[in-house]
């Protein structure tokens, strides 16, 4: 096999070249007309009210969005009290079972001390 290489090269003939000018030209000046329009608008009644329209509708959709938002936190705050409510009755429970002198599969408690620090780290939970 011969290594070979492929030169891609456009070759416009001068009146193609010429017209794909004038196309380039017509198509500038479209554009800016466009633009012209655009800001004509924009900065006319029509434009301002619409904007403000558009932009009364955007905050009213945040303010909704953000007033849901807060409603969530509250409910995942009350929930995880809730939880951190139930460790520390379930740690008591277990703190009172062995000092009931339950069996050791209900409360897997060894030594008074232990019991102690069970019901402590449920309490420091629930404050955090």
């Amino acid at each position: 096999e011969v290594p070979s290489v492929v030169i891609v090269r456009k070759i416009y003939t001068p009146e193609e070249a010429e017209r794909r000018l004038q196309e380039d030209e017509l198509l500038d000046q479209l554009f800016a007309k466009m633009e012209a329009n655009i800001d004509n608008w924009a900065e006319g009644r029509d434009g301002v009210r619409s904007v403000n329209a558009e932009v009364t509708r955007r905050i009213k959709a945040v303010t909704r969005l953000w007033k849901e938002a807060k409603k969530e936190l509250k409910r995942t705050k009350s929930r995880d009290l809730a939880t951190a409510n139930d460790v520390v009755k379930f740690a008591r429970g277990r703190k009172r079972d062995y000092e009931d002198g339950s069996p050791f599969p209900l409360h897997r408690i060894e030594t008074d001390e232990e019991a102690t620090n069970v019901v402590a780290a449920a309490e420091r939970n629930l404050l955090q």
